[in-house]
């Protein structure tokens, strides 16, 4: 009896350190292909941090170009709007990037914002396609330059629905 517990007891602990050591090493990485990953992403999270706004997640995911060394985070979610744009615009920035400073705004481009989706990857573009495929008529466009960072969102006319990409610039 005791040199079966030991013979199992053996089988049992290499079992669980190797089941943890494939947990510690697992990534969040959905999709890496020709030097783009997807890994899922929470705006809570990846952006807004400890701040407190009532926000209901519903989609995110971090898409990664490696041979471009971009990043842009992609964010579907149910907020105020108002509130969203208020907590982005009080973001800190550091002094050397006030020239990137500024409040955020309705977004005053003569073309839609959703037509830079042509310069994407194919792998980002299917990443992200809650974002693309959204339809320009249903939605106001609106624009946050803070720091490193440039924020787009895309606020439903008839919803508290927010479509959100955050690029590092």
């Amino acid at each position: 009896m005791l040199r079966a517990a030991k013979q199992y007891g053996s089988a049992i602990f290499v079992t669980l350190a190797f089941a943890a050591f494939i947990l510690s090493t697992k990534q969040r990485d959905i999709h890496t292909l020709l030097g783009v990953s997807v890994s899922d992403s929470s705006v809570r999270t990846d952006i807004l941090n400890s701040i407190q706004i009532d926000v209901k997640e519903i989609h995110g995911v971090r898409v990664a170009d490696h041979d471009a060394d971009t990043v842009s985070f992609y964010f579907e979610y149910e907020a105020d709007y108002n509130e969203i744009l208020n907590t982005i615009s009080a973001m800190p920035v550091m002094i050397g990037n006030n020239r990137y400073a500024m409040r955020c705004g309705l977004l005053n481009s003569p073309t839609i914002p959703l037509d830079d989706s042509k310069k994407l990857s194919r792998e980002e573009l299917n990443a992200s396609d809650f974002f693309w495929n959204a339809k320009p008529e249903d939605y106001t466009f609106y624009e946050c330059l803070k720091g490193s960072t440039r924020h787009l969102m895309l606020v439903s006319k008839i919803s508290s629905r927010i479509l959100h990409k955050v690029e590092i610039i």
